[in-house]
């Protein structure tokens, strides 16, 4: 069993040219033995976002707090909000846009794969 307490959690400001206003708090990652995913708590800013990208990992998100748009690469806009679970299978391309007044709050859990830190992902080839 694993137990990590909130101010055992990482927290990491990410700085990438795709993604605008995000801190990622780690939780689970490749760090924790036995675990085969990692489970991070994704906050972004108002307008905050993550560009469209796609990762090898299938990614299960659950809606904390707030209201987001999910954008897919044909077009499609769907809004989630709190309460709201979301799954993006391996290398579906995607988007996540902050679209309220408030701090979005994702729940995030990925397979952590063969190699990987379960602090990022895997971009498809």
């Amino acid at each position: 069993m694993i137990l990590k307490k909130f101010v055992d959690s990482v927290d990491y400001h990410v700085n990438k040219d795709d993604i605008e206003g995000l801190l990622v708090r780690f939780y689970i990652t490749a760090d924790d033995p036995g675990s085969p995913n990692s489970m991070w708590v994704m906050e972004f800013e108002p307008s905050g976002f993550a560009k469209m990208h796609s990762h090898k990992e299938e990614h299960y998100l659950y809606v904390l707090e707030g209201i987001c748009e999910l954008r897919s690469k044909d077009g499609r806009i769907s809004t989630a909000e709190a309460g709201d679970s979301i799954f993006v299978p391996a290398c579906e391309e995607h988007e996540i846009v902050n679209s309220g007044d408030s701090v979005l709050k994702m729940l995030s859990l990925m397979p952590i794969l063969k190699g990987a830190t379960g602090r990022s992902t895997t971009p498809c080839d």
